[in-house]
């Protein structure tokens, strides 16, 4: 589309050195708020679900969660980055929480990498006798409708997507309108909503 000079907008992703205009949440940013929070509340054996690699949205995600444990110098094993397991599940999550509680020191925390993935580690936490948050910690991100409604309701990074459609729209009329404006990558910030899955160890 792009060769063919078709007005083109790429909304929540984008590609590395495609000059292609493109409007995304600040993911990195949002990964980085999930583990601050959890480390705030005094965790410091937090886990972290995962998503697949193909998605840049999530990458981007588990980056800002890594680079935040490494600047409060929390070590996050390999153990608590179960790898995904979820494809073809209707639980995402469940399957790499499961993982999780089986270990012989489990996390305190979990940063589920969307929210759709920390209902399903909410279900395995569930199934394991163990209570969120008294037992386990757990934040999500994307702060979908359903996140305020889940027992108990879920923590988790708000993106601003009324905005971000609004942004887009209005980035390709004017690319329309002229062709030949430098391609633009847009970054709105990404907000913590905290309820009550999280709480201080």
């Amino acid at each position: 589309l792009a060769a063919q000079k078709i007005p083109l907008l790429l909304l929540d992703t984008y590609l590395v050195g495609a000059p292609i205009d493109a409007l995304v949440p600040d993911n990195e940013w949002g990964g980085y708020q999930a583990i601050q929070h959890l480390a705030a509340l005094g965790h410091r054996r937090i886990g972290i679900i995962e998503g697949p690699t193909k998605y840049r949205t999530l990458t981007d995600r588990l980056w800002g969660a890594l680079r935040a444990a490494h600047d409060l110098g929390i070590t996050i094993p390999a153990a608590y980055r179960p790898t995904p397991q979820s494809s073809g599940h209707p639980w995402k999550g469940y399957r790499e929480m499961k993982s999780l509680l089986a270990l012989a020191a489990p996390p305190t925390a979990v940063f589920a990498i969307s929210d759709k993935t920390a209902f399903g580690a909410l279900e395995a936490i569930r199934e394991a006798g163990l209570r969120v948050p008294d037992d386990i910690s757990l934040i999500g991100f994307d702060n979908e409708v359903r996140a305020e409604h889940t027992t108990p309701p879920l923590t988790s990074l708000h993106l601003p997507k009324r905005q971000l459609g609004t942004l887009a729209v209005q980035r390709l009329l004017a690319r329309i309108a002229d062709p030949d404006l430098p391609p633009v990558r847009t970054c709105l910030p990404t907000t913590l909503v905290v309820r009550q899955s999280t709480q201080a160890i």
